[in-house]
């Protein structure tokens, strides 16, 4: 629906403590004269699934998450909530590992007393380790030796006693590491330092548009560049081969440098860690101050590392310049150079999901809205709510400057007769306009597949090729990379299928892409039984389509193309080598579902403002009067379906 989605997320709680089954061993004050990470290795916790019981702010998807305690930034943290001891920090180690060592970096709101529990499950827990703790110094951590021959999948920080009476327990960064580092890579190559960032294979979180590839980052060439895409954070990833020796990086930024990032390194692209210290650079914010000189274009990072990695990445937090009317860009490399000794050159591509190739279609999931004349809410296995305006999560108006407040009421979002009903209404609940929003985010991803739905509107009709209606109501049947709400993804790179989208005239709707370089109004696609002519819009060859009638909207999706249907007959093949003309091809991951009724907004608000294309009354207020005078509005759905090949 052309705008970025902010999702609520699923809340996961781990089972309740278990009573110990061995006596803790307790240890002294920590050590203060912590090892730093790299010395220990790969972080095995870094960005793993992260649990905690409770948060300061009481939103497990807010500004003290879990997750940010393992996402490698002392400048973010979990926070539990007030006043309350037994609070736990967990993570997903994803495989049962050794463990030796446990670095806990605590913010002011430290333990003075906690523990250190392994479980291999998740349910079942074992204490390790007691710690106490007098005095807290700012992002120096404690180190925790566990006891020889600790292994575990799970790894639980559980505090005991606090350090300040009315607050609750803080972590910045919980680090794991095994006994021996960790590191993967075997022996440390020898020989002279040397530029081996040369012939290797280059990725990114984002990219900008065609023309600013990650390969142009490790091409030698000043006059070509990387850029990400316009997401708060991006990184840049180097596969060196193999295990090398990492001495030094250098960078040459573009005008669109990071003002902070740090170098990043792993043996398996998923456990990172940082080395050498957070770098920063100035911020020209609005062209409110000068750029910096020349020479603080290029950067350059001793590292000496002692132990071999694969993969190097540059992993910026913070950006370093917008524009001054106020546009934000992402990060943009000229340059990111390697120093040191081995890897291998052309190392394989890091690979795609395969797409299936079988000729049977198979039903995998699908809602058929099962219900009887008594209201319901939506099932809950399947579904979740959005809610709000968007403002909460920093998108008022959905980032689109849509009207709607989104609730879970059964006045917005009911089962009822066999159907769901999505329904906006006027002047509802305290607000002035009132929806529903649905998706399958974490309760049903899937890649590749046909996903189709029977719809109508529930709306004022207007007549084929008539350039009035209810302009605004915005029904819309979509899907969104699983990756959205990702701070180094995001929107338009997370990809977006726009199935099924009306926004207020009966006789047309539209289907479209949306990706890097090929977004908003510049999205790849094709509106069904409309034509733009001089004159504006106009019908396109069925007078007999309504929206307000029951039709099955569908798309077929894999590899190598999107392909949109209205009843089982196509209208428009969307091609991987069409999108690629413009940008990237994002569409091999994980999708979900959402359904939602929109009102007003940037879309509907360009044909409504466009006297072309509409000629009806509108209000005071420049709203189209149809829509205005003849609340509420439904959008109906029959059924979900979703198939794959196999």
């Amino acid at each position: 629906m052309h705008r970025r989605f902010v999702p609520l997320g699923l809340v996961l709680l781990l089972a309740a403590c278990s009573q110990p089954q061995t006596p803790a061993s307790t240890a002294a004050a920590p050590s203060t004269s912590a090892l730093k990470p790299q010395a220990l290795g790969t972080n095995l916790a870094l960005r793993r699934p992260t649990l905690a019981s409770s948060f300061e702010d009481g939103n497990p998807n807010g500004g003290y998450r879990a997750a940010l305690a393992t996402d490698g930034d002392v400048n973010s943290r979990w926070a539990s909530v007030f006043r309350t001891d037994n609070q736990w920090l967990s993570v997903d180690l994803g495989a049962i590992k050794s463990v030796g060592t446990v670095l806990v970096t605590w913010e002011a709101a430290y333990a003075t007393k906690y523990r250190i529990d392994v479980s291999n499950d998740g349910t079942a827990w074992n204490p390790v380790q007691t710690v106490t703790k007098t005095s807290y110094a700012d992002n120096t951590p404690d180190t925790v030796t566990l006891p020889a021959g600790t292994s575990a999948r799970y790894l639980r920080v559980w505090g005991l006693s606090r350090a300040l009476d009315i607050y609750g327990y803080s972590v910045k960064e919980l680090g794991v590491y095994a006994p021996d580092g960790n590191s993967g890579g075997g022996t440390l190559p020898g020989g002279p330092t040397v530029k081996i960032s040369g012939a290797k294979r280059a990725y990114a979180s984002t990219i900008q548009d065609r023309g600013t590839d990650p390969a142009y980052a490790v091409d030698g060439n000043l006059g070509t560049r990387w850029a990400s895409g316009s997401s708060a954070k991006a990184w840049l990833m180097l596969d060196l081969g193999a295990s090398a020796r990492i001495d030094r990086v250098e960078l040459d930024w573009e005008t669109a440098w990071s003002s902070r990032y740090t170098i990043e390194v792993s043996n398996d692209r998923t456990n990172w860690t940082a080395v050498g210290t957070p770098q920063t650079n100035p911020k020209v914010l609005d062209g409110a101050a000068p750029k910096p000189p020349a020479a603080e274009y290029h950067d350059t990072i001793s590292l000496n590392l002692p132990q071999p990695y694969r993969y190097v990445r540059v992993n910026s937090t913070e950006r370093g310049w917008s524009a001054g009317d106020g546009s934000q860009y992402g990060v943009s490399l000229y340059e990111f150079a390697v120093y040191g000794s081995g890897g291998q050159d052309n190392p394989a591509p890091i690979g795609e999901p395969p797409a299936p190739t079988g000729n049977t279609w198979v039903l995998k999931w699908r809602d058929e809205f099962d219900s009887a004349a008594t209201p319901q809410k939506v099932d809950a296995g399947k579904w979740n709510y959005e809610f709000g305006d968007g403002c909460a999560k920093g998108v008022c108006g959905w980032g689109n400057g849509e009207r709607e407040y989104y609730t879970d009421s059964l006045s917005n979002v009911s089962l009822q007769n066999g159907l769901l009903n999505i329904t906006a209404r006027k002047n509802d609940q305290g607000h002035a306009y009132t929806s529903g929003r649905i998706t399958t985010q974490n309760k049903y991803q899937f890649t590749y597949g046909r996903v189709a739905a029977r719809i109508r509107m529930q709306m004022p009709s207007t007549a084929a090729g008539a350039k009035d209606g209810p302009l605004g109501v915005w029904g819309a049947f979509w899907m969104l990379g699983f990756d959205v709400d990702d701070p180094y993804v995001g929107w338009p790179n997370s990809g977006e299928t726009d199935i099924f989208e009306n926004i207020g005239y009966s006789w047309w709707h539209s289907s479209s892409l949306h990706g890097p370089g090929y977004s908003g109004g510049g999205s790849i696609g094709e509106s069904y039984n409309k034509q733009d002519t001089p004159g504006g819009i106009a019908l396109n060859g069925h007078p007999d389509f309504k929206t307000t009638d029951w039709h099955t909207y569908q798309a077929e999706w894999d590899a190598d193309q999107v392909v949109f249907s209205v009843d089982d007959v196509p209208y428009r093949t969307v091609s991987r080598t069409e999108v690629e003309q413009r940008g990237y091809w994002v569409f091999n991951k994980p999708n979900f579902i959402i359904l939602n009724v929109a009102y007003d907004g940037a879309y509907p608000a360009a044909y409504r403002n466009n006297p072309q294309n509409f000629t009806g009354p509108k209000t005071a207020g420049g709203l189209a009067q149809l829509a205005e005078n003849n609340f509420p509005h439904t959008m109906q759905v029959d059924w979900v379906r979703i198939y794959q090949r196999q």
